[in-house]
């Protein structure tokens, strides 16, 4: 990402996949770097959600969804659909893994009254047990050697 780019008030796909390869390699003073230059550039709020959700940016979610709501369904894109997908999908996997297991255990249930709780303190979604990483990491490893490969 230049810094032409962080002026510019549009996003580019390529200021995306700096944000991606930054993250899958975990470069967290260039993920920083690069959120705040996203943070001023025009997105939609449904494409910040998904960011937000991707890349572990939880400043983004609350603003976004506040916009999401306010939103009309008539001009909904396709596109936008299917990146409010995303909220939908986390959430589904989260309520199930981690909020149900502990309300529906046989012995120790969780208090209904404790759920809410539950849900403020846990981590984001892609943070659930570091499994995250570890197949950021392994992804990186097999493209790399990929490169590698094709490259002799």
């Amino acid at each position: 990402m230049t810094h032409a780019s962080l002026v510019c008030c549009r996003w580019q796909p390529g200021d995306v996949a700096i944000l991606k390869v930054l993250h899958l390699w975990m470069i967290s003073n260039s993920i920083k770097f690069t959120i705040d230059g996203l943070e001023n550039l025009t997105l939609q709020p449904t494409h910040r959600l998904e960011l937000a959700q991707l890349y572990s940016i939880p400043q983004w979610i609350a603003p976004a969804i506040h916009k999401i709501i306010l939103l009309s369904l008539v001009n909904t894109t396709n596109t936008e659909a299917a990146q409010m997908g995303w909220c939908k999908e986390a959430w589904s996997g989260f309520w199930w893994k981690k909020v149900a297991h502990v309300i529906l255990h046989p012995t120790n249930p969780l208090p209904l009254a404790q759920t809410l709780q539950l849900i403020i303190e846990a981590p984001l979604p892609d943070e659930l047990d570091g499994l995250e990483v570890k197949e950021r990491i392994i992804e990186g490893v097999i493209r790399a050697v990929t490169l590698y490969f094709s490259s002799l």
